[in-house]
């Protein structure tokens, strides 16, 4: 008779903790009070899953599950568990934009493929050409685009050269006359 009593009671009393875990999701005002610097950020984790889940609901519609009611011990007080609202649905916007979650440890030692539209390099025949006053070459390309030396390295260049200028490290480019393998790192102006 006492192992009933106390395995009714255990029970009761993980239903109810469980309910009150599902039910009593943390909101942001309540992770702002906390003090603890491991307690906030587990809350602050906490309210971003209990999102998470939300706004990955699909628009399909939910059943409500029915109320389960617990028999109470003998020497305690009446207690009545009820399970949690179902969370709100979410249904899609499509003209919102669609946010894909990546695992970074999915995609480790894997080779990123590059978009066909993504140029490499171009090249364009030299209209015209002069140094700055910094002693820096400015280039004029054929198709109006300008280009100024950021180094101290030099090129030979004449007028009706092609030059080919190619993405280097750092999101810098490097310009060559095609005829030596000297380089010069540039920078787009116009």
């Amino acid at each position: 008779m006492l192992l009933k009593s106390w395995t009714l009671t255990t029970t009761t009393l993980f239903l109810l903790t469980a309910a009150a875990q599902v039910t009593a999701a943390p909101t942001l005002a309540d992770c702002k009070k906390l003090t603890d610097n491991f307690a906030r950020l587990n809350c602050y984790d906490q309210l971003g899953l209990a999102t998470e889940k939300t706004a990955v609901t699909p628009a399909a519609p939910q059943a409500v599950a029915p109320a389960v009611s617990v028999a109470p011990a003998p020497t305690s007080v009446p207690v009545q568990a009820t399970t949690p609202a179902p969370a709100p649905v979410v249904t899609p916007n499509p003209a919102q934009a669609t946010v894909t979650v990546v695992n970074v440890e999915d995609e480790f030692g894997m080779t990123k493929k590059k978009p066909a539209e993504v140029v490499e390099e171009i090249d364009g025949k030299v209209t015209a050409f002069e140094r700055n006053k910094y002693d820096k070459l400015v280039v004029t390309l054929e198709n109006r685009q300008v280009w100024r030396q950021t180094d101290s390295d030099y090129i030979d260049m004449k007028i009706g050269d092609v030059v080919i200028i190619k993405k280097a490290s750092f999101g810098s480019f490097l310009m060559s006359n095609g005829r030596d393998n000297r380089k010069i790192r540039v920078k787009r102006v116009e």
